[in-house]
This record gives C-alpha cells, structure tokens and sequence, in this order.
C-alpha cells in the first residue's frame, strides 16, 4: 500500500506543473512560428501510353541506314607450282578431244598461270615459289629436292609478267626433281608475313601428286616417304592469317608408291589444314583438264580479289546492293557468276561476273539497314 500511495501522489505533482492551454497561443504541432503550406491538390493520373502496334505507320520509329564503304581490298597472293619431273614426263588430255594430241600437265599449268595473270594482274599483287628449284637435276638423290634462296617471282603489282618469267617454257621437257610442297609453301608463306601487310593475302598451291622430300628422310625415303609436314605448313600459314587454296591436276583416289600415300587423301588433308577447303565431299579443286584446271584458278582469284570488308556487325539479310542502280540480290552460292554472298564475318564477296560488273561499274553503294528498337 505504501508503494501505491507514493506512485499516487507522483503522478498528482506532474499534473499540477502542467499550466492549462491558452487558447490564443499557437498550437502547431511543428512549433511556434513554422508555417505549413496547404497540401497541394493530387496529380491526375497519366493516361496509359500506347503500345506499338497502337501507333500510326507515320509515327513508328526511324533508325536510318547504315553505308558500308565499299572499296576492293588489292589481294597479295603467292603461286607455289608444282615442278616436279612428274609434270613434263606425264601428259593427259587436255581438251578431252581424242582427235587432238594430248600435251604435259607443265604445259597446260603454264596457259592458265598466263590467263590469271593476264586477267588478274590490275586486281592483286603476285608472287611464285616453284618446288623445286629450277636447277634441280634429274638425279635420284638429295639434289632433287633442292630449292631456291627465295622466291622465284617476289610479290609486286602487276606481277604476272615477272612470275611467267620465272616459269619455264611451256614446252619444256628439262623439268626434273621431286615434289617439296612444303618447303615451297613455308618459303611463300614466310614471304608473305615478310610484307608485313594489312591486305589480304593468299597461297595456291599447284599439284600433280603427294608431296615427298621430307626432311627427315634420306636416301630412297626422300621419294618414297610421304611428307607428312605439309599439313602442317599449311596450318601454320592459315594461323598467321594466310588461307591456302589446293589445286590437285589429274589426282588419283588410291594407294601410291611414289611417294607411299594416297595423293587424293593427301591433298584434302592439306586443304582442310590450310583453311580454305571448298564445300562439298572434295575439299580441294580436284581438276582433269586445262579447262577445269583454268575455271578452278579463276574461281580462287576471284574469290581473292572480290572480297570487300565490311563492319563486324554485318547482317546480310538487311544489306542492299546497287551497282549502277541497279540492285543486286544475294546470291547461296557464287556457281553461276551473279550476285554476293557473305563470306565471313567480316567480308562480302561479289561473283564473278558481279564483281566484274562493279570493277568497270560508275557507282556502286551497299547499305545496311537497322533494326528499329521496339
């Protein structure tokens, strides 16, 4: 009880020091003299905005297109020819007309390399290794696979002249030695990476047979051992950004003894290695006669020469074409000459005849159009 009454009277002391209300001083509850604005009215809600199919056609959005600059990059491309004794001793027919003679495989090679470079010598720079060497003698022993300090034509514009220099008549039989495809394709690769060039640069190598000379084989095995670094050269060109094209003439699909290998297995192997196989079940150009042999170099140097860069986000389902004005539509594949492929991530090339077309052309515009953001 006494506890209560103390608590009592505790509470009867505060009550008492507690003046009454003055009914004419300020009772704001923030305290004397803050004056509080009236609370503003509350905002009407905005409408609802209307999505995009609710908009009017005029009204959509316009993102513009996008011009790709289209200049023809001039290609560095060396020739790395097979001048094997095989390529004067063997001949084949050439036309496929029984009625006329037929000539060597070094014949038939020479005519075409002078029809590239007589109709590709304004549009890339050319070079020429030749395997082997041109003093190779018609010996069986190391001598046979001898090469030269460099390349037989270096790379320049308009090489073709001094490449067919480099060559030997078209109608010679003094042609001897084996086949040091990979010497040949190390030596134009090492010449190319030399040009220390931001052009883009390619290698076609020309072959009648499975390359041999290997440089861990000696006496008979320098023949008769498959080289098996060939692939690989033609991987270590590819790595530092140098494609290598195959051309087999007159290759056998079967087991060889000069050198031990299938030839045909061989050369997919190097086209595949090399980086530029071709579609389909034979990755290499794999051709029969002059006519085939001369379409299959016209095919890779316009492949080569008609490449246009274009910019890493390149979409070709939104690019347009025009040469001329006149549009050019996108073409799966470059057989029949017309039209433009993507060749790439970052590059377009024109078919043969397209590209012709552009090179004589007045104006020719690409656009790529964007993708409107929703």
């Amino acid at each position: 009880m006494k506890a209560t009454n103390i608590a009592a009277v505790l509470v009867a002391l505060a009550f008492a020091g507690c003046d009454a209300p003055n009914p004419n001083e300020d009772t704001n509850e923030y305290g004397p003299g803050i004056v509080v604005p009236e609370p503003e009215p509350p905002l009407e809600p905005e409408p609802p905005r209307p999505v995009k199919e609710d908009l009017p056609v005029e009204d959509g959005p316009n993102c513009g297109e996008q011009s790709i600059a289209f200049e023809f990059a001039t290609p560095q491309v060396m020739l790395v020819l097979d001048k094997s004794g095989s390529m004067a001793s063997n001949t084949w027919d050439h036309d496929r007309d029984g009625a006329t003679p037929e000539i060597t495989r070094w014949a038939s090679l020479h005519q075409v390399v002078e029809n590239v470079t007589t109709d590709f010598d304004a549009h890339m720079e050319m070079g020429a290794v030749l395997f082997p060497a041109i003093g190779a003698p018609n010996e069986s022993n190391a001598l046979a696979c001898l090469m030269g300090d460099g390349p037989d034509a270096t790379l320049s514009p308009m090489g073709g002249d001094a490449v067919l220099a480099s060559l030997p008549a078209a109608d010679s039989t003094a042609i001897y030695g084996g086949t040091p495809a990979t010497a040949g394709i190390r030596m134009a690769s090492a010449h190319l990476e030399a040009a220390q060039s931001e052009q883009p640069q390619a290698i076609v190598l020309i072959t009648d047979g499975a390359a041999n000379c290997a440089e861990d084989s000696i006496g008979s095995g320098l023949f008769l051992q498959y080289d098996s670094a060939l692939p690989l050269a033609a991987a270590e060109a590819f790595a530092a950004g140098i494609p290598v094209y195959v051309v087999g003439i007159d290759i056998e699909d079967e087991l060889l003894e000069l050198p031990v290998a299938n030839p045909w297995e061989r050369l997919s192997e190097v086209a595949d290695y090399g980086g530029a196989a071709r579609d389909g079940d034979v990755p290499f150009y794999d051709v029969f006669d002059e006519v085939e042999l001369d379409a299959a170099l016209a095919s890779i140097a316009e492949e080569v020469s008609c490449a246009v860069p274009v910019p890493g986000h390149f979409d070709s389902t939104r690019v347009e074409l025009t040469i001329d004005g006149t549009a050019v539509p996108a073409a799966d594949t470059c057989e029949d000459g017309e039209g433009w492929i993507a060749d790439g991530p970052g590059q377009l090339r024109l078919c043969a005849q397209t590209c012709l077309a552009a090179q004589t052309g007045t104006t020719v515009e690409a656009t790529m159009s964007c993708i409107a953001e929703g």
